[in-house]
């Protein structure tokens, strides 16, 4: 099932903060001991503390995790991410490069544990990074009721963007698209109704928060709901 893949991933990163955590905490020693042979301790003071500093949390939050999962952060954010990685693996309908859509969830292809209602999308848009003025990376943001997730698609085509873009518009009823101060307005207003409504987002075709797909999830290459320039 698909909680199976959550806790199997919250297994692999408390594992990698354990091993981190480790690494410095042993610098910390080693740098400790060689300060101590040369009488320079407070000298090297600073070094060590910052080691520590990185080490020690990386420790318990790793063996937190390994020990008990359900302590990970993910389930503060998303208490629903067990029921909707369960929803995606059991009843997934599309899947490309980018995403997987469910008849209920919409995921990125890259992480399980990044995964929404299709209801609770309420803002989408793209994030460019540069570096002196140099592009660096490029991001669909899709931000949710339980917190936002980026889809890589640096290097992607303009029609393959679109034809991304288009698809979540169009199976996720209550987003709205392009980054502005109306879009930021909608996305708290929408985070607040739902903060109101127990995590609940009513929306005509949805019974008891269960959403009817449309007919055309499979067609979506023939629409187009959104107007191109916001993401030129």
């Amino acid at each position: 099932m698909g909680r199976e893949l959550v806790f199997k991933k919250i297994k692999k990163s408390a594992i990698g903060l354990i091993i981190s955590g480790v690494l410095f905490t042993l610098l910390a020693i080693m740098f400790a001991f060689i300060y101590a042979m040369d009488d320079a301790l407070v000298d090297g003071l600073f070094i060590i503390v910052i080691f520590l500093l990185l080490g020690v949390p990386f420790l318990v939050l790793g063996i937190r995790d390994l020990v008990n999962p359900m302590k990970n952060g993910i389930f503060k954010r998303n208490p629903y991410v067990l029921e909707q990685a369960d929803n995606m693996i059991a009843h997934k309908m599309y899947e490309d490069k980018y995403i997987m859509l469910s008849d209920r969830c919409i995921a990125s292809k890259k992480s399980i544990t990044d995964i929404s209602y299709l209801e609770d999308v309420f803002l989408v848009y793209i994030q460019k990074q540069s570096t002196n003025f140099i592009p660096t990376g490029k991001y669909l943001t899709v931000c949710t009721a339980t917190g936002d997730f980026n889809i890589n698609i640096y290097g992607s085509s303009k029609a393959a963007i679109n034809e991304l873009v288009s698809r979540i518009s169009m199976i996720c009823p209550n987003a709205s698209l392009g980054y502005s101060n109306e879009g930021l307005a909608y996305l708290r207003q929408m985070k607040e109704i739902y903060k109101n409504n127990n995590g609940m987002i009513e929306h005509r075709g949805y019974t008891q928060n269960s959403f009817v797909l449309p007919q055309y999830i499979n067609n979506v290459n023939n629409q187009n709901t959104y107007n191109q320039n916001t993401y030129n």
